[in-house]
């Protein structure tokens, strides 16, 4: 089930401490409307009852989708440099619900979940998108780093991450994107077929990706961000 708790947030508009209803947990098989607004951009946005502006609080949740085969343990961007311990939670959390010590029913459920860690609604969104669009998310994430040492020169900025957004079509859109706000700086397209260099991976890139792939944080920041 997707749960709620009462939390006391500080409105970044008026710097009032609010009491909201904030969704700790979300069930995507039984709630897929929460599972769009994640694409979407449009969960957990709140309105202040102070002021009555709207803001988007940080995630810090868990998401389960059975149907897609996903849990995934989600924190704020700032907590990024924590990427290591938080892999050990999410393991942690995930064995006490789906391990050997949980009910049978449970144990079968978990042992066809894909256990993920991520940081920031855009690298939330984009784990969700991959699986909807049926992508290797190790051979995107080598396209991004291919990207990174290309020629295709990143805004400069430490918040700024490089994500899928969507696929229309054969074309891939890329996009930079602050991992706080959400807001796109600039985006780049490529064919789907770019893909393919990296799936098998091949290897030149086995290191890379057997470092990406070594933990439930599977994302192109693992080898970018040292653990606190």
């Amino acid at each position: 089930m997707s749960v709620f708790h009462k939390h006391n947030v500080t409105c970044p508009h008026c710097a009032a401490e609010v009491e909201l209803d904030v969704n700790f947990s979300v069930n995507a098989d039984r709630r897929p409307d929460y599972r769009e607004a994640i694409l979407d951009g449009s969960f957990q946005v709140l309105g202040c009852p102070a002021c009555g502006a709207s803001f988007r609080i940080e995630p810090e949740l868990s998401y389960l989708d059975m149907g897609r085969q996903q849990w995934i343990l989600v924190k704020p961007a700032r907590e990024l440099d924590q990427w290591e311990d938080l892999e050990r939670m999410a393991e942690v959390i995930f064995e006490a619900n789906y391990g050997p010590s949980a009910a049978k029913i449970a144990q079968e459920l978990g042992a066809a979940l894909n256990v993920r860690v991520t940081f920031g609604w855009p690298a939330l969104r984009e784990k969700i998108l991959l699986q909807d669009l049926g992508l290797d998310e190790t051979a995107v994430e080598l396209l991004k780093l291919a990207l990174l040492r290309s020629d295709e020169a990143p805004p400069v900025s430490d918040s700024l991450e490089l994500r899928l957004w969507d696929r229309v079509g054969d074309t891939l859109r890329f996009a930079w994107v602050n991992a706080d706000s959400g807001e796109i700086a600039e985006g780049l397209e490529l064919p789907t077929e770019a893909l393919s260099a990296y799936q098998p991976v091949p290897p030149a890139w086995s290191e890379v990706a057997a470092r990406l792939t070594a933990g439930p944080y599977r994302d192109l920041q693992r080898l970018m961000v040292d653990p606190a």
